[in-house]
């Protein structure tokens, strides 16, 4: 049962102030030129992490997710880096060393691809606001997540939002090898049950060996609902269906934590 009588720690309030004076030049120092309507653009998103320190300097950072190429990423770093420094955190944050781990996801817009957009982005940052400040976002649409020590913790899983992004892109990577298999597995059985290539020979032996013996346990589950066909086993086609509708999700997944964090968070 939560504790409903916990009280804020000291100094919360000046905490969140600086928060939010953080959030207010990040987005100002890395807004981005209005996109020109004659031109064809691409829409990426970089998200970094990094540490703000008390006396306002950033250090630490990293790309922790991307939907681009190395040049996105270095671009927006070096944005980042015009706002250090950052406004030096409170007396509290000085006192006791606190340091504030902030996530950001950055919208990303270059003339280098073809893709035209329905309606004008927002080109600007987007900072992933903590539950704590959500009630009063700094200009900008934006904010920042803190992981304060000694009791002040931000949202969590706001800082592990890239970390679930990686593990989809892995998941999304495996539903394809698995796809790919069971297509050549499937084409494979046609060509023998209808004597194009030779079982006799020892590599088409061993490769069709491995691929039932990876496929097989897919099938077996598939078989015992299906209804009997004779010669004809549909399992294979059902296994596909299924594996595209997986895909189909995990993709939605994907472009919610990168695109539809920020958004969700205002």
């Amino acid at each position: 049962m939560p504790d409903t009588n916990r009280t804020e720690p000291t100094g919360w309030a000046d905490m969140n102030r600086w928060i939010a004076e953080l959030g207010n030049v990040i987005a100002r120092v890395t807004l981005q030129d209005p996109m020109s309507p004659d031109c064809d653009y691409r829409t990426g998103v970089v998200m970094l992490s990094f540490t703000v320190y008390p006396d306002g300097g950033i250090g630490d950072i990293r790309v922790v997710g991307s939907s681009g190429d190395d040049s996105l990423d270095r671009r927006a770093v070096a944005k980042l880096r015009r706002a250090d420094p950052l406004p030096a955190g409170p007396e509290e944050a000085r006192a006791r060393n606190h340091v504030a781990v902030v996530s950001v996801a950055e919208r990303i817009v270059t003339p280098r691809a073809p893709f035209r957009p329905r309606r004008p982005p927002d080109t600007r940052h987007r900072l992933i606001s903590a539950r704590r400040i959500a009630a009063h976002p700094p200009p900008g649409r934006s904010g920042v997540v803190p992981r304060w020590p000694h009791g002040l913790s931000g949202d969590d899983n706001l800082i592990r939002r890239p970390s679930l992004i990686v593990i989809l892109q892995i998941v999304q990577v495996l539903l394809t090898v698995v796809w790919w298999i069971i297509i050549v597995q499937a084409i494979l059985s046609w060509l023998i049950a209808f004597n194009v290539i030779n079982t006799d020979n020892d590599t088409v032996r061993t490769i069709w060996e491995a691929l039932r013996r990876m496929t097989e346990p897919l099938y077996r589950p598939i078989r015992r609902i299906l209804p009997d066909f004779g010669a004809l086993d549909l399992s294979p086609l059902v296994v596909l269906v299924i594996l595209l509708i997986l895909q189909k999700l995990v993709s939605a997944g994907i472009n919610q934590l990168m695109f539809g964090v920020a958004a969700s968070s205002v």
